[in-house]
C-alpha cells in the first residue's frame, strides 16, 4: 500500500493519516509513504513507514496494489487512466479545485472510493473495502473501458479552427476582441 498525501501546505490531513497508518499496521500489507517533493519534511517515527520522495508516481505504480492519496488533477488522473487501485483523500482547503467531487465521481465510476478528513471514523471499512479482492479487478476492469485521453489534439483542433477563423490581411492584435 503507497500512502501519498501531498504537501500537506494548506490542510492537516495528520489525524486521518495517523488512524489510516493504525489501520494499515494491523493488516498483513507492506505500506510505503510517499512525500511529495514540495512538501516540508516532516519528522519521523519509529512506528512510521519507510518514506520516499517522489513525483509523479506513474513510474512505480505496477508495484503498487492500493493508492491512498488525495484527489488532485494529477493523481487523480495517473490513478484513474492508470488502472490504479486507490482511496482518494481530498484536500479540501478553500483555494483547492473540488478534489471532494473528483473523488466523489471515481467512486461512483467504480474508479476508485473516498475517504475525507470527516470520515476518520470508517477509514477501517473503506481499507477493507479497498484491500478486497474484486476491488482492484473491478478498477481495472472500467479504467480499460474508458477513452483514451486526447487533450494535445482537442487543443490543436482548437488552436487550428481560431486560426483559421482569423483575417490575415490585418495584424492579430487587431482583429481579436478586447
Amino acid at each position: 500500500v503507497a500512502l501519498q498525501l501531498g504537501s500537506r501546505q494548506n490542510f492537516d490531513l495528520a489525524p486521518l493519516r495517523a488512524e489510516l497508518l493504525r489501520v494499515l499496521k494491523t493488516a498483513d500489507v507492506q505500506v510505503i509513504e510517499i512525500e511529495n517533493p514540495l512538501a516540508a519534511s516532516s519528522p519521523r517515527t519509529a512506528d512510521d513507514p519507510p518514506r520516499i520522495r517522489l513525483f509523479p508516481l506513474y513510474p512505480i505504480t505496477p508495484s503498487i496494489d492500493l493508492l491512498i492519496t488525495t484527489a488532485g488533477y494529477n493523481a487523480f488522473h495517473e490513478s484513474v487512466f492508470g488502472g490504479i487501485p486507490t482511496v482518494f483523500v481530498p484536500n479540501q482547503a478553500a483555494e483547492m479545485d473540488d478534489q471532494h467531487l473528483r473523488a466523489r465521481y471515481a467512486e461512483a465510476a467504480g474508479l476508485g472510493l473516498t475517504l475525507t478528513l470527516a470520515d476518520t471514523p470508517r477509514t477501517e471499512e473503506v481499507l477493507a473495502r479497498g484491500m478486497s479482492p474484486g476491488f482492484a479487478e473491478n478498477v481495472k476492469t472500467r479504467s480499460a473501458r474508458l477513452p483514451a485521453p486526447e487533450g494535445a489534439s482537442a487543443a490543436a483542433r482548437l488552436i487550428k479552427e481560431f486560426l483559421i477563423s482569423v483575417r490575415t490581411d490585418q495584424p492579430l492584435a487587431d482583429r481579436l476582441p478586447r
